[in-house]
């Protein structure tokens, strides 16, 4: 074999192992693209929300709403003013579920709110009767029945709905049973037709759905549908939760879609398509099946995908980020890149030189070049696709327990001193941060008379500014020195002068609601001794406005929703007790931990001081999950004595800890996390902390 054939030999050996090792990786992106439910940094407009549709009691009508209404999207599904979508459902004398598939007058069940968590039901020839919401328990009998192969335990609601329900749907005084989810997460299995989906998660699973807690109607395709039928049906038939009008009509677009977003902060996953029974048969005006077997009939025809015995039409959803949603919301899909396009032109390319031989006329050495080049150029690609792969927030499948929630506090007024709660209180996380009650953290804030923000920095006698919530909405705030001042949040907006001002968070700018003259004087009297100089602000905003604080800006799983009310960089911080035990060996005097500010302090198993620093993950309970964001950098805040407002004479524990936990040529020192909050979910102490297993 001459030199020149070897070399060409050995080029295209090289060239094709580099190709195979870069088509690995390639693969192996896939499979994690596959395996995991990683969120789409950039998003497409397609439309927007024409219409929500949450529906009381399963199988029978939406609530009858106006336009204005705001829906929280939580892992239960819709919820309005205390009543959840579908946490109703009526069963038989057996305990079976009853729906309009077998008794179709179900749907002309109409529901209505009349007032906070109080629910009207109404059908033709019945009074209305009216369901205090508010008043079901979680306790008592306990019923155990199916939906369709799921079981699911529930409560029963009442004698008189029983009997009410039981003369309308069969003429006579008993036989069927109103029936409550009495529970606050999804319990119920994944139903056996959607287990081999990919994407879905078993908290997809809702409370009494079919399948999921979300379904999405595209207008479009319903329309389309209309067209192919004698008698056109309404898109309500189909007992979507949302209705999309898109902005230009594609019919069936639904199908090629993997992730929606609604609004600004409400993302799910496509987790199926919806497969259709006989349900969407069924008149909704006059509860009458369709004589035709239509649209049914009509969607067998040309609906059926492979692998599915049922014509498919709508998608369901999971629920990856909570939020609130209003009609004519604008709905958005994930706007995909360009790289298949990209990988199809490079292994053409191979497939190229892989056939070229002596006799082409070109070189040896533009060959090797060549080969070089494509494995280059194949290795950075992969290399490119595994840091996008890195840099996505994708959450773990497996969790390892660390230790439980020692500690649980927040902060009503920033710089101020914790709420005084009780022990076993449980908070609610949410994308603003952690909320007792009507009471959020960090919500309040004091800004003085050129409305630059205040804190105990500057002023530390603020860390003895203490409040009590005396009701689901009012606090008592106290301060050495001053008459008990009480502000009910319920009546603060109403009440506020209706000002609103410009301030910032060490840079970050946003804008918030002046509280009142009263406060004012309060808060001045309190800090400067003085009538006027202090004015105390609210955040009235149901989601972070404030940017990203420019410190935190590098870091790669921060979002844009993570920065909370007022709080300084994030809106949860987690402390390790057993970092801040082994910082007091090094102390003349100790400190406490509440001095650090930290929403979670995590007491570990086994006492691993730091152990913090290399966590990605953290899930605290069953359903809160967090990512960590960045570290958190220390100033001269934990300095102050939280019991007497007076500053450490040797500036600890700042001093001693720039000796030791000073990282990346920053001279700010790190103790404790950012988190970011990727799943919503109640925590409360003693709370069971998990970390995410890498993999």
């Amino acid at each position: 074999m001459s030199r020149a054939s070897s070399t060409l030999t050995y080029s295209v050996a090289i060239g094709v192992g580099v190709t195979l090792a870069s088509g690995l990786g390639y693969y192996w992106y896939y499979l994690q693209w596959k395996k995991r439910n990683a969120v789409p940094e950039k998003w497409r407009r397609i439309g927007t929300l024409d219409q929500i549709n949450l529906y009381p009691i399963k199988s029978c009508a939406p609530l009858t709403l106006d336009a204005s209404a705001a829906f929280a999207c939580d892992m239960l599904g819709l919820m309005l003013n205390g009543c959840r979508d579908r946490a109703l459902m009526v069963i038989n004398d057996s305990n079976e579920m009853i729906t309009a598939r077998v008794y179709p007058r179900m749907v002309l069940i109409a529901t209505k709110l009349v007032g906070l968590q109080r629910l009207q039901l109404s059908a033709p020839g019945m009074e209305p009767i009216e369901l205090d919401l508010g008043a079901l328990k979680a306790e008592g009998e306990q019923i155990k029945t199916m939906v369709w192969s799921t079981t699911v335990y529930v409560r029963p609601v009442g004698a008189k709905y029983d009997k009410w329900l039981s003369n309308y749907l069969l003429n006579k005084g008993s036989g069927m049973r109103l029936a409550h989810y009495p529970l606050e997460k999804p319990v119920k299995a994944i139903n056996s037709r959607m287990l081999r989906q990919p994407f879905i998660l078993k908290e997809d699973r809702g409370t009494f759905n079919d399948a999921t807690s979300y379904m999405l109607m595209n207008l479009a395709s319903i329309k389309e549908l209309n067209t192919r039928i004698p008698r056109s049906v309404d898109p309500l038939q189909f007992r979507g939760s949302f209705h999309l009008k898109m902005d230009t009509d594609e019919p069936y677009a639904e199908d090629h879609w993997q992730w929606v977003k609604i609004g600004d902060e409400v993302i799910f996953r496509v987790v199926a398509p919806c497969t259709r029974c006989i349900f969407p048969n069924i008149n909704v005006v006059t509860a009458e099946r369709d004589p035709d077997g239509e649209p049914l009939n009509t969607l067998k025809k040309y609906r059926l995908f492979e692998g599915y015995k049922s014509p498919a039409l709508g998608i369901h959803l999971g629920l990856r980020f909570a939020g609130t949603i209003k009609t004519n919301a604008v709905v958005y899909v994930e706007d995909k890149s360009n790289c298949v396009k990209s990988h199809r032109l490079l292994f053409h390319l191979i497939a190229h030189f892989l056939v070229l031989d002596s006799t082409s006329g070109i070189s040896t050495k533009m060959l090797v070049s060549f080969g070089v080049g494509i494995g280059v150029t194949a290795v950075s690609s992969a290399s490119y696709l595994y840091y996008k792969y890195w840099k996505q927030d994708v959450m773990p499948e497996e969790w390892q327990r660390v230790g439980i929630l020692e500690m649980l506090e927040f902060f009503p007024l920033k710089s101020g001193a914790p709420l005084k709660m009780p022990e076993d209180t449980e908070l609610e996380c949410e994308v603003l941060g952690l909320r007792y009650e009507g009471v959020r953290d960090r919500a309040l804030m004091l800004v003085d008379s050129n409305n630059l923000m205040l804190t105990a920095r500057g002023y530390p006698k603020m860390v003895l500014i203490a409040s009590k919530l005396v009701t689901p909405t009012k606090l008592e705030i106290n301060a050495p020195g001053m008459e008990t001042l009480e502000l009910d949040f319920s009546k603060l907006i109403n009440e506020a002068p209706g000002i609103d001002i410009h301030t910032s968070v060490f840079g970050a700018p946003l804008d918030a609601m002046l509280c009142g003259e009263k406060y004012d004087r309060w808060f001045s009297q309190y800090i400067l001794s003085q009538e006027n100089g202090v004015k105390l602000v609210y955040y009235p905003y149901p989601k972070p406005t404030k940017p990203i604080d420019k410190d935190l800006a590098k870091e790669p799983h921060i979002k844009k929703y993570d920065t909370g009310a007022f709080a300084d960089a994030t809106s949860y911080m987690l402390m390790n007790l057993s970092s801040i035990e082994d910082l007091n060996k090094r102390l003349p005097r100790p400190v406490q931990p509440i001095q650090f500010r930290g929403g979670f302090y995590l007491k570990m198993d086994k006492n691993e001081p730091y152990a913090e620093d290399s966590y990605d993950w953290i899930k605290i309970g069953q359903q809160a999950v967090f990512r960590k964001v960045a570290p958190c950098r220390r100033c001269i805040l934990p300095n102050i004595n939280p019991e007497t407002g007076e500053r450490d004479p040797d500036n600890n524990p700042l001093k001693t800890l720039k000796t030791y936990r000073c990282f990346e040529k920053n001279p700010s020192p790190v103790l404790g996390i950012h988190l970011g909050l990727r799943e919503p979910g109640k925590v409360k102490r003693g709370d069971v902390i998990y970390i995410g297993i890498k993999k």
